[in-house]
């Protein structure tokens, strides 16, 4: 019989090896990359996970952004009708064809995977995260301060948040 040593790399399957090997290596801000880490690891804020340690009430539990199931890290950054529109105008915009896919590590594997190079796997990578954290920033404002949720103004929010991180991302400001 063949024994072979057990390590946590050969654990991984290639999905979620490829993930966590490029999400850190995006540009985009550590706290952003911090936030994404969370969320591949299902540990933010959402209302499903609130509710699991007992913070919220079963009845306080519904998307904030469509108000048709439970707010869950999947359905919020995925599934949701609001969250559904932004992906398909953002990657209508990027000439993307993107199937939204049953998980968020396949979406970022499947978004960072349609580049053709390192440098466009590291920008899409870098697209991916602004896009869960504009999605973030976007629930946070509806709950916190009651804000309606334009799908219009939450493209151009990502937009305005993805061109900022690529200029800080550059050597030189392209305006020298």
């Amino acid at each position: 019989m063949l024994q072979q040593k057990f390590s946590v790399h050969s654990a991984l399957d290639p999905v979620t090896e490829f993930v966590f090997t490029n999400l850190w290596k995006c540009g985009a801000p550590s706290k952003v990359c911090a936030f994404s880490w969370q969320l591949l690891l299902d540990r933010i804020q959402t209302e499903d996970n609130l509710l699991k340690r007992r913070i919220l009430q079963q009845q306080q539990t519904s998307c904030v952004l469509c108000d048709l199931t439970m707010e869950s890290s999947i359905h919020l950054f995925l599934h949701c009708v609001c969250s559904s529109k932004v992906w398909y105008d953002i990657m209508k915009w990027l000439g993307l064809v993107v199937i939204i896919p049953p998980n968020l590590a396949s979406s970022f594997g499947l978004v960072v995977g349609c580049g053709k190079n390192k440098r466009s796997r590291e920008c899409l990578a870098l697209i991916w995260n602004s896009l869960m954290w504009t999605i973030w920033k976007v629930r946070n404002d509806a709950v916190f301060n009651n804000k309606e949720v334009v799908i219009e103004d939450v493209v151009d929010q990502f937009k305005t948040q993805s061109w900022k991180w690529f200029i800080d991302r550059m050597v030189k400001s392209p305006c020298l």
